[in-house]
C-alpha cells in the first residue's frame, strides 16, 4: 500500500525502484520495476522506462544477457529510446565487441544527436579500434555539444597524434590543461 492506504501507482513502483537503483539495491529496483512492466494498465512510457532500468540493474549485478534482453525488448517497442542503445553499447564494450558497441552509439546518436556520451563512447571504441580519424571527428562532436569536456580533448589529442597532427594536439591539450588536466 501507498501512503494514506492507497494502492501504489505505477509511478510510486518507478519512483521506488530508482531510490532502490540509487542505493545500489538492485533486486529491489527490479522487484519494483517488474510491477510497472506487470501492469496491463500501465502508460506504455512507464513501461519502457521500467523496462530500461531494469536492464541497468542487471547491467550492475553483472547479468548482461539478461541486460541485453531488457535493452532489446525497450529498443523494440521504442527505437528512439537512446539510453538503451547506450547501455546496450556499454555491455557490448564490457564484453569486448567494439564493433557492436559501436553500431548501438550509432543508433542511438541517430535518435539523439546531441548526446555527448554517445558521441563519446563511439569515439572511444573507434580509437581503441585504431580508427583514429573517425575517432577524432566523435571527439570534435562531443566538444561542439559540451566544449570543456576535458576527456574528449584528451581523447582529441591522442588521435591527432597518432595522425601525426602533434602541433594541433598540443593545442587541444593546452585548453585540456587550462580546464584543470594534469596529464
Amino acid at each position: 500500500m501507498g501512503l494514506f492506504g492507497k494502492k501504489k501507482s505505477g509511478y510510486d513502483w518507478f519512483n521506488e525502484g530508482n531510490a532502490f537503483l540509487d542505493h545500489s539495491q538492485y533486486v529491489e529496483a527490479i522487484e519494483c520495476y517488474d510491477k510497472v512492466i506487470g501492469n496491463k494498465n500501465e502508460h506504455i512510457k512507464n513501461v519502457v522506462s521500467s523496462l530500461n532500468n531494469k536492464g541497468k540493474c542487471f547491467v550492475k549485478l553483472g547479468e548482461f544477457e539478461t541486460a541485453l534482453k531488457c535493452f532489446d525488448l525497450v529498443i523494440q517497442v521504442d527505437p528512439n529510446f537512446s539510453d538503451a542503445h547506450f547501455h546496450k553499447g556499454g555491455i557490448f564494450d564490457k564484453l569486448g565487441r567494439l564493433e557492436n558497441a559501436i553500431e548501438c552509439y550509432e543508433k542511438g546518436i541517430e535518435s539523439n544527436p546531441h548526446d555527448s556520451d554517445l558521441w563519446y563512447n563511439r569515439g572511444y571504441d573507434l580509437f581503441a579500434l585504431g580508427k583514429f580519424e573517425e575517432a577524432e571527428q566523435c571527439f570534435d562532436k562531443v566538444l561542439e555539444i559540451a566544449p570543456n569536456r576535458v576527456d574528449a580533448l584528451v581523447f582529441k589529442a591522442n588521435a591527432l597524434v597518432n595522425l601525426e597532427k602533434n602541433e594541433e594536439a598540443e593545442q587541444v591539450m593546452v585548453k585540456a590543461r587550462g580546464l584543470g588536466f594534469n596529464g
